[in-house]
């Protein structure tokens, strides 16, 4: 895990400003060249992974920015037979619409919330959802994150399966021992680096 520590505040929102403005310069430090490597890696684990080859009904983050990139597993997903999907914001919350192809291009996304690419469509019921890849700055040992700032995902994994499972797409900076958390805060089930694949322990 990563050597960042918690500040002496007691002020959760300050200290997870804090901690946002560390990570987002730390993913936007590393070369084209590191993320490449990094994000081929992430991929391999995932592509090979038991619990992903089994599930036929995805939910991905559409990537911007530093982000680790997700675009490269939806592809994937897409040319193994697996129906993908991406959040769409509706008022305050997320909703999963399924994403049309056109071979290899996606034909039915716009430019949505925070000039984020989402679907246009019907959404579907969550509990449809075999796994939902989650963003986020931070993680945890024990799955908790710091995303930016909304609540989104909180409110969209409260309302998944219990069957369904949840994982981040993460370099391994980005995890740390331990971030200030809420009582209305999710954790996910897996985390997903360039070093593998760890399971948080949330799941029984």
């Amino acid at each position: 895990m990563g050597e960042l520590t918690l500040g002496s505040s007691h002020d959760l929102s300050a200290e997870k400003s804090r901690l946002r403005g560390i990570l987002r310069r730390r993913r936007a430090e590393i070369s084209a060249a590191d993320r490449q490597s990094r994000e081929r890696r992430i991929l391999a684990f995932l592509s090979t992974w038991a619990l992903y080859r089994s599930a036929r009904h995805i939910c991905y983050y559409a990537s911007f920015g530093s982000e680790a990139r997700s675009w490269p597993a939806i592809l994937a997903s897409h040319l193994a037979g697996k129906t993908t999907y991406l959040p769409r914001v509706e008022d305050t919350a997320l909703v999963a619409v399924p994403i049309r192809w056109s071979g290899v291009t996606p034909v039915n996304l716009r430019t949505g919330y925070r000039y984020i690419r989402e679907p246009m469509g019907r959404p579907v019921d969550i509990g449809t959802l075999d796994i939902i890849v989650v963003p986020g700055l931070a993680f945890d040992r024990r799955g908790y994150r710091i995303g930016y700032g909304g609540g989104f995902y909180d409110r969209f994994l409260s309302g998944a399966h219990t069957s369904t499972v949840s994982l981040a797409l993460a370099f391994e900076f980005q995890l740390l021992d331990e971030i200030p958390r809420e009582s209305h805060d999710i954790p996910v089930d897996y985390l997903v680096t360039e070093a593998g694949i760890r399971a948080t322990g949330t799941r029984t």
